[in-house]
């Protein structure tokens, strides 16, 4: 049964495989960006706002095993895992998959730091000291957060000892401006593994390995779950954050590169959510459940009639980068005191004033470039490059005090 045929069927979908119902123009993987992004959001209102004792709800129900913002990044992940070893397929050669991975990240990134120290950091000092005065004098500054933080690891996570009157300060992590950051860092980290696997051919020819990677990843979870530190100081697996986040990457890779007998069935999702839900429930969620939901996110991506939900704009990255502060600046001023649901709204609303125009005049020109050939040469055959839909999967993480 032909991709065709399966969408001609009407609300009955027919059983094909990923390969034949995966498009660039036929998939909801910008709703689900989007989507993942709004929950981050509310995932960090709980704390930031000191709601339900700073804890989503989610994460009594599944006995701490997962909150709503890490269900989200999982998301991400195994999102940005499918679509960057799909850009790495596509891409001239390595050097250039380096520079539209370049891109991607550190362009509306760095504008993201700027603007937090230009525009954030003063209205919360104004706020606090009733001056502006000293602001780029003191240690632990404006100047040093943007140099400190500049290569995506997170050094200075405050300003100028802002922060010190929210309700996130009784989490007992530190003040942040934007807790959000820190698994950028662990996202390029997986660029560099594919781009490093890909050179060296083992995406076109030895696939199997990457299953062996993805064990790997596993396995380190597993140990870390039955023996903790056991593994801490070994580079990489060691780092808990790092093989979680790394196994959901790798589920998103194993999904392309195995598109082609990876059936999109309703049956098999429905099976899936089951597993996943028993998961959350038990001992089950990590390896197993894991790999249902990432395989629920595919059926989504199929399946859910939003087709083109980013055609005006992929906001979802922006949303990332700016909710953080907006939401913690709506605490500053009280924001939080007129319950969690208008909490939320006003903070997406702010978070769209900063991450609209991120996506219009720092993203998307940036994205461009990726036409600048670095290398005249090409190591494999060129697909065409559709800005917004080839690779924008990164991003949504939360702050290590919402990674337990």
């Amino acid at each position: 049964m032909t991709a065709l045929n399966s969408r001609r069927s009407g609300s009955r979908f027919t059983t094909a495989s990923l390969e034949q119902l995966f498009g660039s123009s036929r998939n909801s993987l910008g709703f689900l960006r989007t989507l993942f992004a709004c929950l981050v959001v509310v995932d960090h209102a709980f704390p930031i706002g000191g709601y339900n004792g700073n804890l989503d709800p989610m994460w009594s129900w599944t006995n701490g095993q997962e909150d709503i913002g890490g269900l989200a990044v999982a998301g991400f992940f195994v999102i940005s895992g499918f679509l960057v070893t799909m850009s790495f397929e596509r891409t001239r050669n390595v050097v250039q998959y380096f520079w539209n991975r370049f891109l991607r990240i550190f362009p509306g990134f760095w504008v993201c730091l700027a603007v937090t120290v230009v525009v954030f950091a003063p209205i919360a000092y104004l706020h606090q000291y009733g001056t502006l005065n000293h602001y780029l004098t003191t240690s632990g500054g404006p100047v040093s957060y943007f140099w400190d933080n500049m290569f995506l690891v997170i050094n200075q996570w405050n300003i100028d000892n802002l922060l010190q009157h929210v309700p996130y300060r009784h989490t007992g992590y530190p003040p942040a401006f934007d807790g959000s950051l820190w698994t950028l860092i662990y996202e390029f980290k997986c660029y560099i593994g594919i781009g490093l696997i890909g050179a060296l051919g083992i995406l076109r020819r030895r696939k199997v390995v990457v299953v062996g990677i993805a064990m790997v990843w596993w396995v380190a979870q597993l140990e870390d779950t039955l023996n903790p530190h056991r593994l801490q100081g070994i580079p990489l697996l060691g780092d808990i954050s790092m093989a979680r986040l790394a196994f959901f990457f790798s589920l998103g890779a194993l999904m392309y590169l195995y598109r082609d007998r990876i059936l999109i069935s309703d049956t098999l999702a429905i099976i899936a959510a089951v597993v996943y839900l028993v998961g959350m429930r038990t001992a089950l969620y990590e390896g197993i459940g894991q790999v249902a939901f990432a395989y629920l996110c595919m059926w989504l991506a199929i399946r859910l009639p939003l087709k083109g939900f980013d055609r005006a704009g992929d906001f979802s990255y922006g949303i990332y980068i700016y909710a953080f502060p907006i939401e913690q600046l709506c605490a500053v001023y009280g924001a939080q005191r007129w319950g969690l649901a208008a909490y939320v709204l006003i903070s997406l609303a702010g978070t769209a004033l900063f991450a609209v125009p991120s996506w219009f005049l720092v993203e998307r020109r940036c994205l461009r470039l990726k036409r600048v050939q670095l290398l005249r040469f090409r190591t494999r055959p060129l697909a065409r490059d559709t800005i917004g839909h080839e690779d924008t999967g990164v991003q949504l993480t939360e702050h290590p005090s919402r990674t337990r």
